[in-house]
């Protein structure tokens, strides 16, 4: 691994301060571990330890695609050794989610030094699903290991990730700030489309800095005027791609600010707030929202010129013009009274109307059996605009005489080129989920 001078001045200091050099190790994500059931675990701190069928290392994660799992029973518990012992307070964080909401459900965990053990963090509040909850905990100087403590039902357990320990230390902005882009297209009726986003990273966590503004040049877009608004919002690595639901984090701090265009000529646009850094990374999301009949022919086309943070204007390395097509939601979160559409199919009938067939899952957006219908749009003008929601295949009209059924969905489309008849195929769910179907009658 070749580290750059910034990154090498940056141990160099951290040994001066008598600091061990984990800051510099960045995250530990588990994205390099293998997957499975593990008594023993390398990562970026110190080994892992445990007894066989606490932990593994599992699909899903909150900024990848791997977490660390525990399972619980009682107190089941795992332990990492840190191959650099501080000789200051350090900070840890981390990102969990539980994966039950049974009772007994505890989590903490306890630092071991030259006075024995403290217990730095208690999980009892861990929230169940999604990578909600963030670990915060202050490691003091001398800790040797750290013990991971654990009881919940059997089998059952939580997930850790994105595992980070920083130093205390006055929090500086890297002035390396790094951009990606989404590669998905601008949604007209979808709010906050994520197009572009900047990495700005700190090291330290004492005396936190703030982001102020973010400067962004929207040179090159079709049609200006069919943006609405601008947001900048913090995320995650990857864009999270709303579906018509809220779109703005239940915690306003973690949104710098929007700006509404109203009809502006002027593609230059700073968005402005006060949103404190993380130590650490700092992804930010620039978003735009696209007025109702926003033309489907244009892109959207933008640079992130500079950023305002820790008082400094920082210039963003290789900026480059981030331009992305312009589509259409069809359907979304919330219309016909549905909480979730998935599933799309899309066809052409011989007389070139457009014909989109999805799931309508009322209540959640998990698989059959459910209460699920097929549902179909249509559109003839080329995907500008589109009817309202209407049902092709409900379950319960299927075969009255057998009562309550568990749903119909994972619909697919065909046209018959000679005869333009349009035929819609579904699963059925009677008696049981459709992973244990059989094909036959309706038994």
């Amino acid at each position: 691994m070749r580290l750059s001078l910034n990154t090498l001045t940056g141990v160099a200091l951290l040994c001066a301060l008598g600091l061990s050099v984990p800051a510099a190790l960045g995250t530990e994500s588990f994205e390099q571990a293998k997957q499975g059931r593990f008594t023993s675990l390398p990562t970026k701190y110190g080994p892992m330890s445990c007894g066989d069928g606490v932990a593994e290392i599992g699909r899903g994660g909150k900024s990848g695609k791997s977490s660390l799992r525990m399972f619980g029973g009682q107190d089941t518990e795992l332990k990492l050794d840190l191959k650099d012992i501080p000789s200051r307070e350090v900070r840890l964080s981390a990102w969990a989610e539980r994966w039950t909401g049974q009772a007994p459900f505890e989590f903490s965990i306890v630092a071991i030094g030259p006075k024995g053990e403290k217990k730095i963090y208690d999980g009892k509040d861990i929230r169940t699903g999604g990578f909600h909850t963030k670990i915060k905990a202050s490691v003091p100087a001398g800790t040797r290991s750290l013990l991971f403590r654990l009881t919940s039902p059997e089998n059952k357990g939580m997930k850790l990730d994105d595992l980070f320990i920083v130093p205390c230390i006055p929090m500086k902005v890297n002035p390396q700030v790094e951009m990606a882009s989404s590669a998905y297209p601008v949604m007209v009726r979808i709010p906050c489309n994520p197009v572009l986003s900047l990495n700005v990273r700190t090291d330290g966590c004492l005396n936190p800095q703030f982001l102020t503004a973010v400067n962004l040049d929207f040179t090159g877009t079709t049609k200006l005027s069919d943006i609405a608004s601008v947001t900048v919002m913090r995320g995650e690595e990857e864009p999270h791609v709303h579906h018509g639901e809220e779109p703005f984090p239940k915690d306003s701090s973690q949104v710098l600010g929007t700006v509404k265009l109203a009809g502006s000529t002027r593609p230059q646009i700073s968005v402005k707030g006060n949103m404190e850094l993380e130590p650490g990374d700092n992804y930010l999301w620039a978003c735009v929202t696209m007025k109702e009949g926003a033309s489907l022919d244009g892109r959207v086309v933008v640079r992130p010129a500079s950023l305002v943070a820790g008082n400094k204007l920082v210039k963003v390395a290789n900026a480059v013009p981030v331009a992305q097509r312009i589509g259409a939601a069809v359907v979304r979160h919330g219309d016909f009274n549905s909480k979730f559409y998935r599933i799309p199919g899309l066809a052409r009938s011989k007389k070139g109307t457009l014909l989109a067939v999805y799931d309508i899952r009322y209540n959640h957006a998990g698989d059959l059996p459910a209460n699920i219908d097929v549902g179909v749009s249509r559109s003839a003008d080329g995907g500008r605009t589109w009817s309202d929601v209407k049902i092709a295949i409900d379950d319960s009209r299927i075969d009255p005489s057998l009562g309550a059924t568990k749903g119909v969905g994972d619909p697919a489309i065909l046209v018959d080129e000679k005869t333009g008849r349009i035929w819609v195929a579904a699963i059925w769910s009677h008696r049981h989920s459709i992973w244990g179907s059989k094909s036959g009658d309706n038994s």
